[in-house]
């Protein structure tokens, strides 16, 4: 889905106009990305949660000159979705049904 069809979405469910539904999509993307500048994990309940984690450290090998360097642990986001999201989303698999006989 993208940004557009996101908006006019959201404008249609909560009945109200489209640049007030993108305002807070807005609004909502700032606020969350500030909490993960600021290290803070964002959590909705049977959504997921948002946070940042930290990569380990490693060393890589530039196959041409076979030298072994290290690459420094950095920073990103991540996203865990919930149990609810999850079973949302994937279909369960069906019990074979047994014919009475």
């Amino acid at each position: 889905m993208s940004r557009i069809r996101l908006i006019e979405a959201l404008a249609q469910k909560l009945d109200v106009s489209e640049d007030e539904a993108s305002e807070f999509i807005v609004q909502m993307v700032d606020t969350l990305t500030e909490a993960l500048i600021e290290q803070r994990r964002v959590e909705f309940d049977d959504f997921g949660t948002f946070s940042m984690k930290t990569s380990k450290p490693r060393t890589a090998v530039n196959i041409q000159t076979q030298e072994v360097y290290p690459i420094p642990p950095q920073d990103y986001p991540a996203f865990e979705p919930a149990a609810a999201l999850i079973e949302a989303v994937l279909p369960r698999p069906q019990p074979p049904v047994v014919a009475a006989t």
